[in-house]
């Protein structure tokens, strides 16, 4: 209705002009600009017809028909020019909305590079009007493109700016600090029916705006975001304004203008509907949050607010997300029928959506019939997946493969389970290959791990423990992994693509590859402003520490289309190369791994997976994987529940010098029983065990346990340990053992940001000069070194020892830090450093802690100086003790220096420390992580 008003209104312009224009001119243009509004109604009627197909073309053809207006209005006059100013400017806006709705039709189709041109025109052409609401367009249509390729980091940003933007306008609105829905609904009543459609227009496309965004905050997992969006003022007074104009002038009987009861129509059946969208989405984020009841108060609302006869589709939404709700309070027969109503109302609906639905309600109903009728289980699930393939729809897909894969499970039909599984972490595994940002892979797998843990119990019982190893491994630190590859092969791959290709030049690519190096760390720049942006930006906070204000995300959020479009180019000209440097990575063969681990060593990886099943351990031997053997697989006496519960006794009682001996070492025996003993026959003439831990496993150090007789692993094995096995073949690039160069720095009696001196530190600073020449050894104390100063200072150093505090972050993990000098330095800045360090030793607190996400990724110190470079990370997993500290380190440097590789120096420095302070509080905090030699 607006773009017909607005047809309307433009050709009355045009006759105003007629008289001093031309006839014949003037006759042409409007020739012309009737071609576009026929162009203009085929594409609104292909729309409403879900022909997105058709829409494209039938857009495309009005931009290169208002494209024909602009071109015939340059060949005019000045003074004709000025006479059809009007006609020229609309024809101008004309292209830039074509192009944009061009965009979306190709986003529906999944067409994204021809979206991309087609938005690219646009944002252009937006540069020369310089209109907000243009440019906002562009955002808006930039953010749906990058949502709908899986680029939600990507999409975060760009959202972020134009909320920023829309939080100004309409604070502008209101005559309180707040904006509240009762200025709205004054400045609606205020104007004539043509103005009060396009504010109504206004007001839906900024709601709309608020929902996507926090739509897309779910998508990346960043649940708290989502709900801060949900709770700003902005958001719930626009909503509560379409609330109050839902019974809009509906009841005048005297109303006869079509304009008027179009508008109320309008109204009536779309924009009253709102609010029971904003109450069905706040219910379904409850639900992710785990708030069951309160979700159910939400979508309760959401049905309320709907009409008895309209919003049929928001019904079938609200219906399954209630039955979401109902399974998470345990109430499974109520959950069941909800989902049945669900399916049952999605019939009706219009195809675009009826079969979608359909499928997702085919899906949970499959879910909880499987125990009492897995044959209708299973036809509901493969009904679901032949409607997903049929709409490309890949996370429906998975999802009833899943349901299949766990219907096969329980009827044992092992291999057709494995089948099933396969699919749905290929399609999983594809679609996360193409994300861009850390934090979009990271959390991309937060719902997905029950997939791994049953194709890996699956193989289990098909009797393939190597294949069940290999899906043990794609499950466990995959975004530490991929990007740990990427940082240490960027340089392979420039030397790969010479070969491949002769005819780019090998200066060509040193440029590209700087550029992109350059471009990269940008894109990394970009993700922190958005991630720590502070409550001035949007009017809600983040979650973090200190952060930029708004001036300085609007900068960055505006710079992000240029880097990004930079970064495809590159990757065009060098020829796949950086899309291969972001792959995802497969796990290490058998053989390779063998070779890298030695014939003296076991490698001991825990799969923990769901709570409620056991704990599973894969033990490879080195010398049998390098003959082209397999790992073994044991299923230990305890269940992923028990396991966490008996770690986190053991971590209170190791954490306090204070703790009862009896204690610690009755929950010592317990846990070496379930996790070592199953294992202690292949332990036998083994001199080192590497660690592969998982999600509890984490925070336990293994040389802290106890066998039967009282012994530690320690006094048996070196220890070290692995994020996963793939780790290891990235940290052996470097010189194995190289010890000539250190920097070291001390806090000493410096006490910074409110935390304690720490004078033990000085004197680790003070024997470690006895070992190492002032040639070859760099030392700082206090402030004689700041942040900054040990980006440069560290670059070429073998080893890296840091003797301060650690600051642990849980909520936010990249705002941990560690503290050198009056400074700090967070991850997310040491994953910017390049060391070429073959060790990098935090002598502070808590520093080989980190927030563990699901997805089983660490997010801390340890996996921040990997991704620095370093090829092994020593560090603690408590408070230590800054005494027994650097006893502990002074000894671990003379072994080394000594010629010891680093996981012996280390279990020789414990042992020794052992003797004097028996308490494991005091010896077993360190652990060593990466490359033992």
């Amino acid at each position: 209705m607006r773009r017909f008003c607005a047809i309307i209104f433009l050709s009355c312009l045009l006759l105003s002009h007629a008289s001093s224009v031309r006839a014949q001119t003037f006759m042409d243009v409007m020739k012309v600009q009737m071609e576009a509004v026929r162009f203009q109604q085929e594409a609104t009627m292909a729309g409403a017809a879900h022909d997105f197909q058709r829409a494209a073309d039938a857009h495309s053809g009005a931009a290169e028909t208002y494209e024909k207006i602009l071109s015939m209005t340059r060949g005019m006059t000045k003074k004709q020019q000025e006479e059809l100013a009007p006609t020229i400017e609309s024809a101008r806006e004309g292209v830039i909305k074509s192009l944009l709705n061009v965009a979306s039709s190709r986003i529906n189709l999944r067409q994204f590079d021809k979206a991309g041109v087609a938005l690219s025109r646009a944002v252009e052409l937006t540069k020369e009007l310089d209109k907000e609401e243009l440019q906002d367009s562009c955002l808006y249509e930039q953010a749906k493109l990058e949502t709908a390729r899986h680029r939600y980091s990507d999409a975060a940003l760009i959202f972020d700016q134009i909320l920023t933007r829309q939080e100004a306008y309409l604070k502008s609105l209101t005559t309180d600090k707040k904006l509240n829905s009762r200025d709205l609904r004054e400045r609606l009543n205020q104007t004539s029916p043509l103005r009060q459609m396009e504010f109504l227009s206004k007001m839906q496309s900024l709601w709309t705006l608020y929902d996507m965004a926090a739509s897309n905050s779910v998508r990346l997992r960043d649940l708290q975001r989502a709900a801060e969006i949900y709770n700003l003022q902005s958001f719930k007074a626009l909503t509560e304004f379409f609330g109050s104009v839902s019974d809009f002038r509906a009841s005048d009987p005297d109303i006869t203008d079509p304009a008027e009861l179009a508008l109320i129509e309008l109204v009536r059946k779309y924009l009253g509907t709102i609010p029971s969208f904003y109450h069905m989405n706040h219910g379904a984020l409850l639900n992710e949050l785990g708030l069951h009841e309160d979700a159910l108060k939400e979508l309760d609302a959401a049905l309320r607010a709907l009409p008895e006869k309209d919003g049929l589709l928001q019904r079938v939404a609200v219906y399954n997300s209630r039955g979401y709700s109902l399974d998470g309070l345990k109430k499974k027969g109520e959950a069941l029928e909800m989902y049945r109503q669900c399916l049952a109302l999605a019939k009706s609906l219009p195809l675009a959506y009826r079969e979608s639905w359909e499928a997702v309600a085919m899906v949970n109903i499959a879910r909880l019939t499987r125990e009492k009728d897995p044959e209708g289980a299973l036809k509901d699930a493969e009904k679901a997946e032949s409607i997903a393939r049929k709409l490309q729809d890949e996370n429906i897909l998975w999802q009833a493969l899943l349901s299949k894969g766990k219907t096969f499970e329980q009827q044992q039909k092992y291999q057709e389970s494995y089948e099933a599984l396969k699919e749905a972490i290929r399609i999983i595994e594809e679609t996360r290959s193409f994300m861009r940002f850390e934090k979009d892979r990271r959390t991309f797998l937060t719902d997905k791990m029950e997939v791994y843990d049953l194709i890996i119990r699956v193989l289990k019982k098909l009797n393939k423990p190597g294949s069940s190893y290999q899906y043990a491994e794609k499950a466990k630190a995959r975004t530490f992994l991929d990007l740990l590859g990427t940082n240490l092969d960027k340089s392979k791959l420039f030397e790969a693509q010479l070969s491949k290709n002769p005819s780019v030049s090998r200066e060509t690519l040193e440029k590209l590859n700087n550029d992109y190096q350059r471009l990269d760390s940008k894109l990394k720049d970009l993700d922190s402003d958005r991630a720590n942006a502070q409550e001035e930006v949007t009017g809600a906070p983040f979650r973090g520490g200190p952060s930029p204000g708004s001036s300085d995300l609007k900068k960055s959020a505006s710079e992000l289309p240029a880097v990004l479009t930079n970064l495809k180019r590159i990757a065009e000209r060098a020829g796949g190369a950086f899309s291969d440097a972001m792959a995802v990575r497969e796990p290490t063969a058998f053989k390779e791994l063998g070779d890298l681990l030695g014939p003296d060593t076991l490698l001991a990886e825990y799969f923990v997976g769901k709570e409620e099943k056991g704990v599973l351990l894969f033990a490879a031997e080195g010398k049998t994987l390098a003959h082209g053997g397999a790992p073994t697989v044991l299923e230990l006496p305890c269940s992923g529940q028990e396991m966490k519960e008996a770690v986190a006794r053991f971590r209170r009682l190791l954490a306090s010098p204070e703790s009862d001996p009896s204690a610690v070492h009755e929950q010592a025996r317990d846990l070496y029983s379930k996790l070592l003993t199953p294992v202690e026959f292949l332990l036998q003439g083994k001199t080192r065990l590497v660690i592969v831990p998982q999600g509890p496993l984490y925070f336990l150090p293994f040389a802290a346990l106890e066998d039967g007789k009282g012994a530690n692993p320690l006094e048996k094995w070196d220890i070290s340990y692995l994020p996963s096995a793939t780790t290891l073949e990235h940290c052996r690039p470097k010189e194995p053992g190289k010890a000539d160069t250190l920097l070291a720095y001390a806090l000493g009696d410096l006490a910074s940001k409110g935390l304690p001196a720490l004078p033990g530190t000085a004197r680790e600073i003070e024997d470690l000069k006895t070992l190492f020449s002032a040639k070859n050894g760099v030392f700082f104390t206090e402030k004689t070194l700041a942040a900054d100063q040990f980006k440069l200072r560290a670059r070429d150093k073998d080893l890296i020892h840091l003797a301060t505090h650690g600051i642990l972050n849980s909520r936010s993990p990249m705002e941990s830090s560690i503290i050198i000098g009056e400074g700090s330095m967070p991850v997310k800045d040491a994953m910017l450093l390049d060391l070429k360090a073959s060790l990098v030793t935090l002598s502070a607190c808590q520093t080989g802690l980190g927030k563990l996400e699901e997805g089983d990724e660490i997010v801390g110190l340890t996996r921040a100086f990997f991704l620095a470079g370093a090829s092994s990370v020593l560090s603690s997993l408590w408070s230590v003790s800054d005494a027994s500290t650097a006893k502990l380190m002074i000894a671990f440097y003379r072994h080394l220096k000594s010629g010891e590789d680093k996981g012996r120096a280390l279990r020789n420095a414990q042992l020794e420390l052992k003797k004097e302070h028996p308490s494991p509080f005091h010896w077993a905090p360190f652990v060593l992580t990466g490359d033992w030699r």
